[in-house]
């Protein structure tokens, strides 16, 4: 796992570079979002949520 939040507790400086890498992400990623937007398109249709309430409500009922 990527450890680009994670910064040393006591260290401003080291804080002030990981929140410079946060707001300024893409500068350094410019698709970070469609990736992560595809991802979740992937892992979550409506079809696999009606799914798993119907799971739910299966067991419950």
């Amino acid at each position: 796992m990527d450890s680009v939040l994670l910064f040393e507790p006591t260290n401003e400086r080291d804080l002030s570079e990981t929140l410079s890498r946060v707001i300024n992400w893409r500068e350094k990623d410019a698709q970070l979002g469609e990736r992560c937007r595809n991802h979740i398109s992937s892992k979550l249709s409506f079809e696999k949520m009606i799914d798993g309430i119907e799971k739910i409500l299966v067991t419950v009922v």
